[in-house]
């Protein structure tokens, strides 16, 4: 066959336009070893489309490891459909990018698929300076902190700043803006700096900003984009971290269940450094493009693509070198679901992702491609195993 026809059928297949003599005629190209470099170029074509900001090259070691893998699984015979699925998997050098991305598959009848789980939504609670908690409207998408306190669209959440009557620094009000498991939100804060909270997260901030400094408190997962000020920098604390910026914006992941902290810089400059007691280790500098990693009181710092880090607050997961217990325990604060294991746990990287406003059983489908088996329980825990495979 040549390379023509072969594009011409990848082609097909993308547009969901394959006649039943042309699936029986791709499922051929993708046995045949000889069509392999056509392949790869088509795969490496897909993964530069994606769209600005998210094409990445992938080293053709990992590329080739991937795809051979690929190739191999499916000797045994299987129904069309996961023959289908497969290659979706293989059109992507990414694991499945446009898979994910572009047009997902209808989710498998099963006991998920009847019991569905939506995706998150808009969802918070604002709890202010006299112990009273507001629940925020999941119509809008944020709040803004000034004389009162607003939705993003100028309505009223709380008419007056809660330390208006005495605003001075022994007396602003502190306020906490959290999302629940299945949330996200976002606040502007009296110095106009903007940040955006994912699922099951929080920030503690004062009403207004007084002193030498801007300090707020972050547990969970956040992006910061800090307003300007060289007179007072911006200091955020989260667990064993704490970090000093003047105007910069910056992801950070401090999830208790997660065993490391992790700062993504995309613009302008952080310095990072631990909390508490001095250990005598120096403060990081971040330039953009980096990242630090907090592991047992220790920093390591690596140079990432930020999207990758960034993807959740434009509505994308990014699995990219993710294991199965990492790309669950996000799904999990997403769907609001708890997950358990059945067996050992495949040791799987995943790459690629998915918009995050599908439902669950969409994303779960798209997983059985490698092998991965699920049930939801009553309680909504998600139970998954791994598929027998024929060595």
């Amino acid at each position: 066959m040549d390379k023509s026809r072969i594009e011409y059928l990848h082609q097909r297949y993308l547009d969901s336009q394959l006649s039943a003599a042309e699936k029986a005629e791709w499922e051929q190209v993708l046995h045949a070893a000889a069509h392999e470099p056509t392949l790869q170029a088509l795969m490496h074509g897909v993964w530069a489309s994606i769209g600005p900001g998210n094409a990445r090259a992938m080293p053709a070691t990992r590329a080739n490891r991937i795809f051979r893998q690929v190739i191999r699984q499916p000797r045994r015979r299987a129904p069309l459909r996961t023959w289908l699925q497969a290659a979706a998997v293989l059109l992507a050098v990414s694991g499945a990018v446009w898979f994910f991305w572009g047009r997902p598959p209808r989710p498998a009848e099963t006991a998920l698929a009847m019991q569905d789980i939506a995706p998150g939504r808009n969802q918070a609670t604002l709890s202010l300076a006299d112990g009273s908690t507001v629940a925020l409207s999941e119509r809008q998408t944020g709040i803004v902190v000034a004389d009162g306190i607003t939705y993003a669209d100028g309505s009223a959440v709380v008419s007056e700043a809660p330390d208006s009557s005495r605003p001075t620094p022994q007396h602003a009000g502190t306020l906490t803006l959290a999302t629940p498991k299945g949330g996200t939100y976002r606040v502007t804060l009296s110095d106009g700096t903007t940040v955006w909270l994912n699922a099951a997260s929080t920030l503690t901030y004062p009403s207004r900003f007084y002193g030498s400094e801007r300090r707020v408190t972050v547990e969970g997962e956040a992006y910061f984009a800090v307003a300007e000020d060289p007179q007072r920098p911006f200091i955020v604390a989260s667990r064993h971290q704490e970090l000093a910026v003047v105007g910069t914006e910056f992801n950070i992941n401090a999830y208790p269940d997660e065993n490391t902290i992790t700062t993504t810089l995309v613009t302008g400059k952080v310095s990072v450094s631990l909390n508490g007691a001095a250990t005598g280790q120096p403060a990081q500098l971040l330039t953009p493009g980096k990242q630090s990693i907090l592991q047992q009181g220790r920093f390591s710092i690596q140079e990432v693509a930020t999207d990758q880090y960034t993807a959740w607050r434009d509505g994308r997961f990014h699995f990219d070198g993710k294991t199965l217990p990492q790309v669950m325990r996000e799904l999990s604060r997403w769907y609001n679901i708890k997950v358990a294991y059945e067996g050992r746990i495949p040791a799987i990287e995943f790459y690629g992702g998915i918009r995050r406003n599908h439902n669950l059983a969409t994303v779960m489908s798209l997983l059985e491609t490698n092998g991965i088996r699920y049930r939801l329980t009553p309680d909504t825990t998600l139970i998954l195993s791994t598929a027998t495979r024929n060595p």
